[in-house]
């Protein structure tokens, strides 16, 4: 999704580089925008958060209204007292980022702890035990793995050996 070119709306996000029309203030949230709307600014924050003109909004909201008034009224009211403020929303927005923030923080400080603890029991590990430990038999397996990724990389190298246009040619002078 582009940011959208509107002649009422020309240069509106001119002075913000790196304008990017996925993020939405309320984090994906509808939210009232009050000092900007004539009606506790529920259209102004519908408008805001589809990137569109306020007046259309309201306008969409009239239209509505002469179609199905009750409908629109009972959803309006509705509207007022259930979607927060933009400034509400903002603020339910970076305590949401805080809490992601936090939590991606103690899981890797778990990672951490558990790589550290790891390491140590590789370090301190006897494998010639007649009865591995659950860690040395970790110890094995990462042992193993860190074979098999060189084992790989040099079947890699085989492979690329093998199907190049040199291997070919190689392959040609032999057989004549």
């Amino acid at each position: 999704m582009g940011t959208r070119h509107c002649k009422h709306r020309k240069n509106r996000h001119s002075r913000h580089e790196g304008y990017d029309r996925t993020f939405r203030p309320g984090g994906g949230q509808w939210y009232r925008i009050p000092s900007q709307g004539y009606l506790a600014g529920v259209c102004a924050g519908f408008a805001d958060y589809y990137d569109i003109a306020p007046l259309m909004a309201r306008g969409l909201t009239v239209t509505a209204g002469l179609f199905m008034p009750q409908l629109v009224v009972i959803l309006y009211i509705v509207a007022i007292f259930a979607l927060p403020t933009r400034k509400k929303a903002r603020e339910n927005q970076a305590e949401r980022e805080q809490s992601i923030l936090d939590d991606i923080e103690q899981r890797e400080e778990r990672s951490r702890r558990r790589q550290r603890k790891f390491d140590e029991a590789y370090e301190r590990a006897d494998l010639d035990d007649s009865e591995p430990s659950l860690d040395s038999r970790r110890i094995l397996i990462r042992r193993f793995k860190e074979k098999m990724a060189g084992l790989e990389g040099r079947l890699q190298d085989l492979e690329r050996h093998v199907t190049s246009k040199r291997y070919d040619l190689a392959r040609e002078i032999d057989e004549l």
